[in-house]
């Protein structure tokens, strides 16, 4: 697989970034975030507003790193973790992006983690991806709370 065909285009982050109406100091959580291209469009949208990649390689990480610092993004940082590792800290964000990565035990188990943040407080979560979709679709049955027929991507609220 072209490693390009796992990167989110820049035209749906875009489109991601528009819909979700940002406020001042919300935390946008990448849940791997290969180069963190979300967090220089972010500042496109807002310099009010954290990001934080996790990503599993290095190498992005350091390059995204080094990228945000020469743009002066102060809120946008990349953290190297491996996300399928029970143990995981996951940011205090309120907005939680995934697309498919790894083995669908990983994304299963993600999408847990985040079930089990939303029983302490309110999160959204940007899901895109055939595995990811389903999974939420057939396993974890939560609906969505910005419906557009025309995107890859579907938004969910979820609370305590």
């Amino acid at each position: 697989v072209d490693p390009q065909t796992l990167n989110t285009p820049y035209s749906v982050i875009q489109k991601i970034l528009f819909r979700l109406n940002l406020k001042d100091n919300d935390h946008i959580a990448d849940l791997g975030a290969a180069q963190g291209r979300m967090g220089i469009v972010l500042a496109s949208f807002s310099q009010k507003v954290f990001y934080s990649g996790i990503e599993y390689a290095k190498d992005r990480v350091l390059l995204a790193e080094e990228l945000y610092h020469r743009l002066n993004l102060f809120r946008s940082r990349m953290f190297c973790a491996d996300l399928s590792v029970g143990s995981f800290l996951y940011p205090d964000a309120n907005y939680f992006f995934i697309y498919d990565y790894g083995k669908l035990s990983d994304i299963a188990q993600t999408l847990s983690a985040l079930l089990a943040i939303s029983k302490k407080r309110s999160i959204k979560i940007i899901a895109r991806g055939t595995q990811t979709l389903d999974m939420i679709k057939n396993k974890f049955h939560w609906d969505e709370v910005s419906i557009d027929r025309s995107s890859d991507f579907k938004i969910y609220a979820l609370h305590p």
